[in-house]
């Protein structure tokens, strides 16, 4: 059993580095990397080169910038071990633990294995979210549990997923746009089988000046409101054993675009007009505002989210008020 490591890298002098040598002696063990340089004008290239030359198994590719999602195409299409396992060229995996990761794949036979992770912000690292480990019969069957009890994370790179799943289905990510990590993950889960849930923490998620982001208004940030747009069509014209109606599905778009949008626009929107009408249009889109009455029809979803849904439904113009002040 091999693992794929897909790397797309775009101007990551600064941490590549540490990011390639943290999964070295999992190369030294047979797994491989296949890292996507997407058109970097700093010492990427080079950085891909030396390490490549010092190790076994690494594939790099070169092409013109492209984006995120290109190169993450790219990579799947490049890679050959039966599982992929992004991994972002500023962050960085633990060596031990990934052995157990492996053992579990070869006995269980999973489609899908979602593990936990470090986010690590200056100092300080938090393990999330505090996950169980668990066995299901499908990835729809954990997708639900995990909206559920809020332990689900919409990115890709806290999911080893089988190579064979992602070429067959002719999944990946979609170009062009933010938060396409959302979209990917609904359609491997919609289409995976026997999916598999550790509580290890091998990933680390660092966040390098994030705070600078939350100041700025960014169109780019509407993406979120579309990758919404592109899941509910995905699975209401598909087959599967999940439909846009299903609360775990509208919990998902609650909480994701609330992370998204609200979490940030509101603290501006009391000091930028541009970022009120970011707020105004999040909440009177129709599959947010559906969404929103759905969490406010279900307590079991956790008193917090339950209880925000409820405000926004009520009255989104207090519920913005406080929201501003739990968020200070």
């Amino acid at each position: 059993m091999r693992i794929s490591f897909v790397i797309p890298a775009y101007n990551a002098e600064k941490y590549l580095a540490r990011s390639l040598n943290s999964i070295a002696p999992l190369l030294m063990q047979g797994h491989e990397a296949v890292a996507v340089d997407d058109g970097s004008t700093d010492s990427t290239p080079s950085i891909l080169a030396d390490f490549a030359q010092k190790h076994p198994n690494v594939t790099i590719v070169t092409q013109a910038n492209a984006g995120q999602s290109v190169a993450r195409n790219v990579g799947i299409r490049r890679a050959t071990g039966d599982y992929v396992w992004f991994l972002d060229a500023d962050d960085y995996i633990d060596n031990p633990l990934p052995d157990l990761l492996q053992k579990t794949l070869v006995t269980g036979d999973y489609d899908v294995l979602v593990i936990g992770r470090s986010e690590e912000y200056g100092d300080s690292s938090v393990a999330v979210p505090a996950v169980e480990t668990k066995a299901y019969a499908s990835g729809i069957e954990y997708f639900r549990d995990a909206n559920l009890s809020a332990c689900y994370r919409t990115q890709p790179w806290d999911k080893l997923v089988r190579r064979s799943l992602l070429i067959d289905n002719n999944i990946g990510f979609a170009p062009g746009m933010m938060f396409e990590d959302m979209f990917y993950c609904l359609q491997v889960l919609a289409v995976a089988g026997r999916t598999a849930q550790v509580a290890v923490y091998p990933y680390h998620y660092v966040l390098y000046n994030a705070g600078s982001l939350t100041k700025l208004t960014r169109p780019v940030d509407y993406d979120a409101l579309t990758a919404t747009e592109m899941a509910t069509a995905f699975l209401d014209e598909g087959t599967y054993d999940l439909k846009s109606s299903d609360l775990a599905f509208q919990v998902l778009v609650y909480s994701f675009i609330s992370s998204c949008l609200l979490k940030k626009y509101i603290p501006l929107s009391f000091k930028q007009s541009e970022a009120k009408d970011f707020v105004d249009r999040t909440m009177r889109h129709p599959l947010f505002r559906k969404a929103v009455r759905h969490c406010a029809l279900h307590p079991s979803i956790g008193l917090r989210r339950w209880g925000m849904a409820l405000c926004i439904w009520i009255s989104p113009r207090m519920s913005r008020h406080i929201i501003n002040r739990l968020m200070h």
